[in-house]
């Protein structure tokens, strides 16, 4: 009887387990359905690379590069990488002429009161084709320091007056190919795509951090490690076949 008594008690548990399982879940008045969704974001979509910083690399746009398409390319990549300056980032963007206005006429000059101001504490200069009369406001930048700069100064495509950058740059770059249009104005200069530039500026950028002050000797050492994908040749005066010490070719 005991045995009989216990495996009814078994055959009714099962029924109603049974029961319970196959009876639809009841939705209340106050159940909040939950939807869940496959997402393609990462957590890389959320996560700023770029750290806050008081050192500020003043980048400058000019000939070949400050259309307004291409410098805001350039600026925008540079914001994701190392954060603009306005944010407390690195980057101090400049765009030539449209940030050195005295009504319709853009005036590089300024970029020497730019490089003095008090306020901020710049770690390195880096000018993509530089316009007319650049190399007079990195001179008087020079001079306010007592020719004692304390981080490097980049020129890449220049369009100034080829001596004159020479003697105010760590270091010079030129494209192969164009030799010929070296210090010419803003009507005969080249224009490049933001993808082109853009490396060649994290490149620049990175190694002045690495370096954390002015080029002084090696030159060309430098100018193969900073751009080492690069096949890198010193410049050649065309009039007199001297080479310079710190101006350079990307081929």
């Amino acid at each position: 009887m005991k045995i009989k008594k216990t495996l009814s008690i078994l055959a009714v548990a099962v029924i109603l387990i049974s029961g319970c399982s196959n009876k639809k879940q009841e939705i209340t008045a106050d159940s909040i359905p939950l939807e869940i969704k496959t997402s393609l974001e990462t957590l890389e979509d959320y996560t700023q690379i770029w750290h806050a910083t008081n050192k500020k690399i003043a980048v400058v746009l000019g000939y070949g590069v400050n259309s307004d398409e291409v410098s805001q390319a350039i600026i925008n990549e540079l914001s994701e990488r190392y954060g603009l300056e306005k944010d407390s980032g690195l980057i101090m963007p400049l765009v030539y002429p449209k940030d050195f206005r005295h009504g319709a006429k853009g005036y590089s000059s300024d970029l020497a009161a730019i490089l003095n101001s008090e306020e901020t504490d710049f770690a390195g200069v880096v000018i993509v084709g530089a316009p007319e009369n650049t190399h007079k406001a990195l001179a008087q930048n020079q001079d306010n320091w007592t020719m004692r700069l304390p981080y490097p100064v980049i020129s890449i495509y220049p369009q100034d007056d080829v001596l004159g950058m020479e003697s105010c740059c760590d270091l010079v770059f030129d494209k192969a190919g164009q030799e010929e249009e070296i210090g010419k104005s803003e009507e005969t200069t080249a224009i490049f795509s933001a993808d082109e530039i853009i490396p060649l500026l994290k490149n620049a950028i990175d190694y002045m951090g690495a370096l954390e002050g002015p080029v002084k000797t090696n030159q060309l050492e430098h100018a193969k490690n900073m751009f080492p994908q690069y096949s890198i040749r010193r410049y050649s005066d065309p009039e007199s076949g001297l080479l310079a010490i710190n101006h350079f070719i990307l081929k």
